[in-house]
């Protein structure tokens, strides 16, 4: 089961989101909206995790229009980073 870096339009903004097709075929789609880390490894590691249950997985930025590349860790210094006015 692969992901891959995909683009959804919010109106002209394209938000870089994350994908992961199940590989079955399945009517439903599973919607992750990650905290202040951003779409960062566990995010994509748990989206993967989902696909395995036969649903289609898309994590979608929440912060997108001011952080599109947001990819934290779990420390105290990314969550700072995280937190701060740019992002949130």
């Amino acid at each position: 089961m692969k992901g891959q870096w995909t683009k959804v339009y919010s109106d002209d903004l394209p938000l870089r989101s994350w994908w992961v097709d199940s590989g079955s075929e399945c009517e439903y789609v599973s919607i992750v909206l990650p905290e202040v880390f951003g779409i960062n490894h566990w995010i994509r590691s748990f989206s993967k995790k989902l696909a395995k249950e036969n649903v289609h997985v898309l994590a979608i930025p929440l912060y997108g229009r001011t952080a599109p590349k947001l990819d934290l860790a779990y420390s105290e210094e990314d969550l700072k980073l995280g937190r701060q006015d740019h992002v949130i």
